[in-house]
């Protein structure tokens, strides 16, 4: 058999095949469209979705992501926490008709979108990789940010923490860089069955960080003084966002992850 017709035998076999594929999303469509008519709306892209669908390493949770904006069930809780306390966090500075200035910290593709084209904030999506998927305004290590003090009025950083060796020296940063009034919202993953943080310099391979830490790239595998360890550095005026006490309807309508909490600190205005 001569190569062009090789190729052309695979080509019609992959065109087949794709042909199925669609054929049986579509027949798979329109079931689901029968039995459930109600679509879901993510709260973060505001996408009307059918399903939310499988994510996760090692082990897969359904249910889990976005198809669209490919939000996993921690953004999806910060979503519903800026909804529904947006004026709280940002109320001392729209009052008075002035921009909001948001540094968000390793941004998320469906809140990267969100933010950027809101006339009434001042976006500054940062983060310590260059070549982020997605334009930043500037290359930043949370131990070292490169702006002055009282520079922003809201602070996002969810899922850094635990990548950042200097935890005390980062959290110091934040608190130096955020504005009297202002807010700063963290959440990383946290190990409830851990009573404390486990955190110890031996594990200093990608094979034993995976194993103690559950990634190869922490530093710290966060435990239930999550919390302890922001107000060590903050003070008590931490304030827990948690998705166990929500209503179970809303749980369930976004598919939130028990167990997950936001930890948002708000600097006292200036005296």
């Amino acid at each position: 058999m001569e190569t062009n017709e090789i190729i052309e035998r695979l080509e019609r076999q992959n065109y087949l095949m794709e042909k199925r594929y669609e054929i049986l999303k579509s027949m798979i469509c329109d079931l689901y469209d029968e039995v459930i008519p109600q679509k879901k709306v993510c709260p973060i892209c505001k996408s009307e979705i059918r399903c939310y669908i499988p994510y996760g390493k090692p082990k897969m949770r359904y249910h889990a992501q976005c198809p669209v904006c490919l939000g996993a069930e921690r953004e999806r809780l910060l979503a519903r926490y800026l909804e529904l306390h947006w004026e709280d966090l940002t109320g001392h500075r729209t009052r008075a008709g002035e921009k909001i200035r948001l540094l968000h910290v390793a941004p998320e593709l469906g809140f990267y979108k969100r933010f950027q084209d809101r006339e009434d904030i001042e976006y500054y999506p940062v983060d310590f990789n260059p070549n982020y998927p997605y334009p930043i305004v500037k290359t930043v290590d949370i131990t070292d940010i490169p702006y002055p003090d009282d520079s922003f009025d809201l602070i996002i950083c969810i899922h850094v923490l635990q990548y950042v060796e200097d935890e005390k020296r980062g959290l110091e940063e934040i608190h130096r860089v955020l504005g009297h009034g202002g807010s700063a919202v963290f959440c990383d993953n946290v190990n409830p069955a851990l009573e404390k943080t486990l955190e110890d310099k031996a594990y200093d391979t990608p094979k034993l960080r995976e194993e103690y830490y559950g990634n190869a790239q922490y530093v710290r595998r966060y435990g239930r003084d999550y919390k302890e360890r922001l107000g060590s550095v903050w003070g008590n005026e931490i304030v827990r966002y948690r998705v166990d006490d929500l209503d179970p309807e809303e749980i369930k309508n976004y598919y939130l992850r028990h167990g997950e909490e936001l930890c948002i600190y708000t600097k006292q205005p200036a005296t």
